[in-house]
């Protein structure tokens, strides 16, 4: 039993790399071909971005995404903003993890409430990638150029946050849509 705890190991731990041959070799190679790989790092991230935002207006088309949405149809855009987020968490610089072990398997075909802070607009491309699509964002969101667009055509609840009534009527939605099946998941 002891032995499996020695083996765990803390992600948020300070590594200190040893300053061999190849740790100068790896930053030297990586700082002559940074003018090369940002381009390219770029156009993956912006296609990725136009691609989500031309399919998803095809998709949405003539649609009034404030009614719920034809399954078919939302699992179609749920998929093109999954492998679309994933070439923009590649264009990033974050590839393929492979978990092993995983505590937690979500089933999504139950609701899921993630209650999480975050930093960026791009806190929640990671989710995204993982399959969690509707999103609880801010009014302002919707103006943003690709992350609004989303957020709209994978049915996110916009919270208004001058007002109260509408803020009310955000809280019965998300009511409405995750019900008594609840999962907590937090960070």
């Amino acid at each position: 039993n002891k032995q499996k705890i020695h083996n765990v190991h803390n992600p948020f731990a300070e590594v200190i790399p040893k300053k061999t041959l190849g740790y100068y070799l790896f930053w030297s190679i990586s700082y002559i071909t940074c003018p090369i790989l940002v381009p390219i790092r770029l156009i993956i991230i912006f296609s990725g971005l136009y691609t989500m935002k031309f399919l998803t207006q095809l998709l949405t088309k003539e649609l009034d995404v404030e009614k719920p949405i034809h399954s078919v149809r939302k699992s179609m855009i749920q998929k093109v903003i999954q492998i679309c987020s994933r070439f923009v968490m590649f264009g990033l610089g974050y590839y393929r993890i492979v978990e092993k072990g995983k505590q937690f398997k979500p089933d999504f075909d139950k609701a899921y409430a993630i209650i999480s802070n975050h930093v960026s607009s791009l806190d929640p491309v990671p989710l995204l990638c993982a399959g969690f699509q509707a999103f609880v964002a801010k009014e302002d969101v919707k103006k943003l150029p690709f992350f609004g667009l989303g957020t709209w055509a994978s049915q996110g609840i916009f919270v208004s946050r001058e007002y109260r009534q509408k803020t009310e009527q955000a809280t019965k939605l998300m009511q409405e849509r995750i019900g008594n099946d609840i999962q907590d998941l937090g960070y």
